[in-house]
């Protein structure tokens, strides 16, 4: 399906510790080888639904100390929650709909991309605006450097871009896709940015981040690629798709290892399993599943939200998996 220019500003704000065991409803307060469905268990427990957002819910975080959670919506905010209480924390009003967002390293801050065509960092306990990065473009991905110095950015004008943390300098610029940067994310040890591209260029391209080099174009997506992951151990990228499929690549070679298919509908999100076995997916088919990397089965599917799912987050401890939807809540499963 081909998407004209004049709309992507419109379609991007659709894309763009113990845990208590009882389901609660949280409100928020005023402030090459092809892998299919084999067997699946049922639904993973229900932990929390944080409701409060009153529109989509297009991007979600969890801080390092897998206490707190971060989530942005087309309401022109971002709010935080407690994971342990599921109590509602600070709002941070947004004059422009926020896109994505993701925690800082240490969990301190939080970082989201905005219609505005500015990267913002905040205090996460606090909400205080701390800096804003301005862009040329609008920025549809963010991914926070292993060492937290740097963070990059999938910008729509087809760029990929590195800026320093700290001094809000831009230290390089990626060029090479030929429509719509959509995705990006860090290879463990730094050495690596993986992009993807929508629109009419439906690639994965991997980067040095030294020397600004392409080293692999990898293609076989027919539709625009969503999201990209780089596995923790640092062999395997995970590229999700409108295709309604997830393809697995080796990271050195750009071989294509597996594709998984068993989605209805578009791919928007995908992460790694801490021990690289399991992959992660939410689709707008309003399911999120969990994928044996080696098998290529899926191992559960997670049911509930009303509309699309556009965006998970797994918590640091591998103990919790986050899912955003169009149905303008937050839903927190346990996966122990």
């Amino acid at each position: 399906m081909l998407y004209r220019y004049s709309t992507i500003a419109a379609l991007l704000t659709i894309l763009i510790a113990p845990l208590c065991l009882t389901p609660q409803i949280v409100q928020a307060g005023p402030i090459s080888r092809t892998a299919s469905q084999t067997t699946i268990a049922d639904s993973p427990e229900l932990l929390y639904t944080f409701t409060g957002h009153t529109g989509p819910v297009n991007s979600v975080s969890i801080a390092a100390n897998n206490k707190t959670l971060i989530s942005a919506s087309t309401d022109k905010t971002l709010r935080s929650w407690n994971l342990k209480t599921g109590e509602a924390l600070e709002t941070m009003n947004n004059v422009f709909t926020p896109n994505t967002t993701t925690f800082t390293n240490d969990g301190q801050n939080v970082l989201n991309s905005g219609t505005d065509r500015t990267i913002k960092l905040w205090r996460a306990k606090t909400g205080e605006l701390l800096r804003t990065y301005t862009l040329e473009s609008l920025a549809r991905d963010i991914d926070v450097s292993p060492d937290g110095g740097q963070f990059a950015v999938a910008r729509v004008d087809k760029k990929v871009q590195l800026w320093d943390m700290n001094t809000g300098d831009l230290l390089r610029t990626f060029e090479g896709h030929t429509d719509y940067a959509l995705s990006v994310a860090f290879s463990p040890d730094r050495s690596t940015l993986v992009s993807g591209g929508g629109g009419y260029d439906k690639t994965v391209r991997v980067w040095d981040i030294e020397t600004g080099k392409l080293l692999h174009t990898l293609t076989g997506h027919e539709g625009w690629v969503l999201a990209v992951a780089v596995s923790p151990n640092g062999r395997w990228i995970a590229s999700a798709s409108n295709d309604r499929t997830i393809k697995l690549w080796n990271i050195k070679t750009g071989e294509l290892i597996r594709t998984y298919s068993g989605h209805s509908d578009s791919v928007r999100a995908i992460a790694f399993s801490n021990n690289n076995n399991k992959l992660y997916s939410a689709s707008s088919d309003r399911t999120a599943r969990i994928w044996d990397v080696d098998r290529g089965t899926q191992d559960k599917v997670f049911t509930g939200h009303r509309k699309p799912i556009l965006a998970l987050a797994l918590s640091p401890n591998g103990h919790a998996l986050a899912t955003a939807s169009e149905d303008n809540t937050v839903k927190v499963w346990d996966l122990r």
